[in-house]
């Protein structure tokens, strides 16, 4: 009988522990949060990727040649956007031009010279 006595003692001072550290956990606050990170940065202004001083007919015109050449799939709506980026971005790439997605002139030059070829 001894033993279940002893038994039985544990088991109390067990619960007894365990409740003190569950109400000492559920009192405590938790402690303020204290990150490294640096917060991301949201820009709502538009990413301008182009010469700024092309027009929304001269953009439309790009729009256009690459749309022809099967690169662009957007409108032609004269805004450079994420589209019109992109489809210069695979003209490039495809044309051994430096892959940036923005108009330079030796990118200029290429479409201008490959939408005036003939085509077969």
């Amino acid at each position: 009988m001894k033993i279940n006595h002893i038994a039985a003692g544990s088991a109390v001072s067990g619960l007894l522990l365990l409740s003190a550290c569950a109400s000492w956990f559920h009192s405590t606050p938790a402690p303020p949060h204290t990150s490294t990170a640096p917060a991301p940065v949201v820009s709502h202004a538009p990413v301008v990727s182009h010469d700024s001083s092309q027009s929304t007919g001269s953009i439309q015109d790009i729009q256009a040649q690459l749309a022809r050449q099967g690169y662009y799939h957007g409108p032609i709506d004269g805004v450079w956007g994420v589209a019109t980026a992109g489809a210069v971005r695979n003209f490039q790439q495809n044309n051994n031009l430096p892959a940036t997605g923005k108009l330079d002139n030796a990118t200029m030059l290429v479409l201008h010279d490959t939408s005036n070829a003939p085509t077969n």
